[in-house]
């Protein structure tokens, strides 16, 4: 990716989550959904931890699963183990 697209995209991404009519905590949340229903890893390892500094519960982690598998079937239900693990590393911590 080219300076000023990542440049560009890090602005995006921080008006995206910045508090506004949703907490940060929904937006991360909303993030976990999308990131199990593209099965993409490497953003559940950042937002799962992000959700968590932002006061997310282990009960809200499981809600959101709740509508991460149904938006994304049988593959995101997979994924749904590796966030609840990453999840219970940030809250031993």
């Amino acid at each position: 990716m080219r300076e000023k697209s990542e440049t560009a995209f890090r602005t995006m991404y921080k008006a995206a989550l910045e508090p506004g009519s949703l907490d940060v905590k929904t937006k991360e949340l909303m993030a976990i959904v999308a990131a199990v229903s593209r099965l993409c890893e490497h953003c559940l390892h950042h937002h799962v931890p992000l959700a968590h500094k932002n006061g997310a519960t282990r009960e809200e982690i499981l809600e959101t699963l709740d509508v991460a598998v149904l938006m994304g079937g049988g593959p995101a239900h997979a994924f749904s183990k590796i966030v609840l693990k990453l999840y219970d590393e940030a809250a031993s911590k």
